[in-house]
């Protein structure tokens, strides 16, 4: 017997709350986005999530992950419209896959998913932005059960969670931009003071 939607509202309300206490905890996206996806997994039953952020070469990459392995991870990458993940980025719009085995373009890249007889199993996907530029993307599986999904709150929860990355991200990229600002006015700083500051500037001169 499933829980009452005011029960899954609360749930969902209490994990949005420990998810926001995680990404304030720490500038270090890869740490947080893991400790994330373990929260979707314990508290909302989501399967095999994945965390994947775009790298400076233009390539989707997943970052973290929980229900694969570590090869699996490195095998996670897309360009821009490749398969489901690829086409969140290029358009980014949340997509849906009632069942991923019915559906050509999902690529299973990672090559984690290893269906059983008669299982059915949902891709569910949302863009991470900041500002409107899409950066990543949150993807989670689903096992249906022969019961009517809600999907649409599926998505609604998880671009909720999305949001909180995408405004811990434009921390990161505004704390990672003032850090390396103050480095290069160290830098010129320096240079100034080597031409003004010389030994024979230093050292004085008396009558005797």
């Amino acid at each position: 017997m499933g829980a009452s939607p005011g029960q899954e509202a609360s749930i969902e309300l209490a994990t949005i709350y420990e998810i926001s206490k995680i990404l304030s905890s720490s500038l270090d996206l890869n740490k947080t986005a893991r400790e994330v996806l373990g929260v979707l997994s314990s508290h909302l039953k989501m399967r095999r999530g994945m965390v994947s952020l775009v790298q400076g070469s233009g390539e989707l990459h997943v970052v973290e992950a929980t229900g694969m392995s570590a090869e699996a991870v490195l095998r996670g990458r897309f360009r821009k419209g490749e398969g489901i993940t690829g086409k969140i980025l290029q358009t980014g719009m949340p997509m849906v896959v009632p069942d991923v085995a019915k559906e050509p373009l999902f690529l299973n890249r990672t090559g984690s998913r290893s269906l059983a007889e008669g299982q059915v199993v949902a891709f569910i996907g949302v863009p991470i932005k900041v500002g409107r530029e899409t950066i990543g993307v949150v993807s989670v599986d689903r096992e249906v059960n022969n019961q009517p999904m809600n999907f649409e709150a599926d998505v609604r929860f998880l671009a909720m969670v999305a949001n909180l990355i995408g405004q811990t991200a434009r921390l990161h990229q505004n704390v990672a931009a003032e850090r390396e600002e103050m480095m290069q006015q160290q830098q010129r700083l320096q240079k100034e003071l080597q031409g003004k500051y010389r030994l024979e500037n230093v050292i004085g001169h008396s009558k005797r």
